[in-house]
């Protein structure tokens, strides 16, 4: 990511007490939470932890990018140039707006193995994700009954 972004920046906290569970994402090495992210162009609420010690953003009340599952993400879109225009105040690094997959159709699967290089441990690891209708007499009755 950092390759095609240069300007993100994913710290990953250490030894500094609650700021260790939230990865706070920072445009342009500014704070956390000068970042805006939005999920499917809707405002994410920030956490309640607030950075301590001697954290990245020192302060600050970061969004955790971790409670979004990443295999329901899309793909993700960034604005720098022009994010506080648009976005006022909250977007003065940037705006980060997270797609999530969408649809009942199609689907994905994945497996991963690795070792370690001395053999003295492996990881295994499998994700997939598939959409289904909930089926349309159903959810048409459904709507009629809330009208």
């Amino acid at each position: 990511m950092g390759r095609v972004l240069p300007s993100l920046n994913f710290p990953r906290p250490s030894g500094a007490d609650a700021s260790d569970a939230i990865r706070p994402a920072q445009l342009r090495g500014l704070s956390p939470d000068q970042v805006l992210v939005l999920v499917n162009g809707k405002r994410r609420h920030a956490s309640a932890v607030v950075n301590v010690n001697g954290t990245q953003g020192r302060g600050s009340a970061p969004v955790d990018l971790n409670a979004i599952p990443l295999s329901a993400i899309d793909h993700i879109e960034v604005l720098r140039d022009g994010a506080a225009a648009q976005y006022g105040s909250d977007a003065i690094a940037g705006v980060i707006n997270i797609i999530l997959k969408k649809g009942a159709a199609g689907g994905d699967a994945e497996i991963g193995v690795g070792a370690y290089q001395k053999h003295d441990g492996k990881q295994v690891s499998l994700r997939g994700s598939t959409g289904f209708n909930l089926g349309g007499h159903a959810l048409q009755q459904l709507y009629r009954a809330a009208e």
